[in-house]
């Protein structure tokens, strides 16, 4: 296939799909505003200072997605990193949501997370058909447009900006692009710290390009690109005498690092302790649907898309938050888009492709719904 027709059905996938999701959660967030409004948290500290946008169309199109991490994002983009906690979080996202929006911060971060999103489609699109077929590209695409939370990609978080840099990264390498890829890998680990996988992908890829042809061996420091921006993030942090990031974590978060085989200690904590929390279930939930998907494809997918998703599964188990098991994961299991790829194959009949839209489509929504009303979704 021409590479033109694969980019013109891989966009009017995309578009559709970013269309579908948009409707529906965008109408389900308008809806509840018009209903509920104002929609408040349980404390006012939540805010950290900023001020809610409740009133007119700018209520019922950008205030209601403000939620939780979003409010730091829109205080880095409104003025900068202005005490430690706001360290934690990476400058590519509410740097960009600043440039596009200008005065108005917010609108700028929901425009980089819906046009992030949409590239992203694409992106998937093409990466899932290059290495299966269009089928699986389309059905990959709807279940990440409708994943159960993906209002984490549509909302003021950088999980669609770090999903598109990181499909990017991927697939210029695959097409042996490697200065592109390293641009985007670069940007990537400037986006968010769960982007140090990507490091894995690149190079399985770049070793098996070598073997082919020597000359690819110059494209190493592209494949080491993403680690490099992430790096280069925690130096500047170091050289504006921020505290140590794990320092700034537990201030706030509660956030530990411990050992990967420590991670079954999460299992014990929550259904000894935690397991009446809904919260937790979620994130369990999403956590038990990506280990068996894993593993089910150990032999579906390319060595470099299984180290990806073995390196993102590192990362969730070396840092956790002891009082609040599974913490994150529905959040960072968004940017395992193998996942989608996965389950793009598995959906290979009329049965499991009506089990898997009715199940995801109830679940996007009903927890979009939650996060609108101030509810910890992942």
């Amino acid at each position: 296939m021409k590479i033109e027709t694969l980019w013109k059905r891989a966009a009017w996938t995309a578009l559709t799909a970013w269309m579908g999701v948009s409707l529906a959660q965008g109408g389900l967030g308008l809806l509840l505003w018009a209903l509920f409004r104002p929609l408040r948290p349980l404390s006012s500290l939540y805010w950290w200072g900023v001020e809610p946008v409740d009133d007119g169309l700018r209520g019922a199109l950008l205030g209601v997605w403000l939620r939780w991490d979003a409010v730091h994002y829109l205080r880095i983009a409104q003025a900068g990193y202005s005490d430690d906690q706001l360290s934690n979080f990476f400058p590519l996202y509410p740097l960009l949501g600043r440039l596009i929006g200008g005065d108005d911060a917010l609108l700028g971060l929901v425009l980089v997370s819906r046009l992030a999103l949409l590239i992203a489609f694409v992106l998937l699109y093409c990466l899932a058909a290059q290495l299966l077929d269009e089928s699986v590209a389309q059905r990959a695409v709807w279940v990440c447009a409708f994943f159960p939370t993906s209002v984490y990609l549509f909302a003021p978080y950088p999980m669609g900006l770090a999903l598109a840099l990181t499909l990017a990264a991927v697939w210029l390498a695959w097409r042996g692009r490697w200065l592109g890829a390293g641009v985007c890998g670069l940007l990537a680990g400037l986006t968010h710290g769960r982007v140090g996988p990507l490091t894995l992908a690149l190079l399985a890829l770049w070793v098996g390009q070598v073997q082919q042809a020597r000359r690819t061996w110059l494209a190493l420091p592209a494949a080491l690109m993403p680690a490099l921006g992430t790096l280069t993030f925690f130096a500047w942090r170091t050289a504006q005498g921020f505290p140590d990031l794990n320092t700034v974590r537990l201030t706030y978060w509660g956030r530990v690092v411990q050992p990967p085989w420590d991670y079954y200690q999460e299992f014990v904590r929550f259904f000894t302790l935690n397991r009446f929390d809904s919260d937790g279930w979620i994130n369990l939930g999403v956590l038990l649907l990506a280990i068996l998907l894993m593993v089910w494809g150990l032999r579906r997918l390319p060595l470099a898309l299984t180290l990806y998703q073995v390196g993102m599964f590192l990362l969730i188990m070396v840092t956790v938050v002891p009082l609040i098991p599974f913490e994150g994961v529905g959040r960072y299991v968004l940017m395992m888009f193998p996942l989608y790829l996965l389950l793009g194959v598995w959906a290979n009949s009329p049965f499991r492709r009506l089990l898997l839209t009715a199940l995801t489509v109830f679940l996007s929504l009903g927890l979009a719904g939650i996060y609108f009303f101030w509810g910890w979704v992942a």
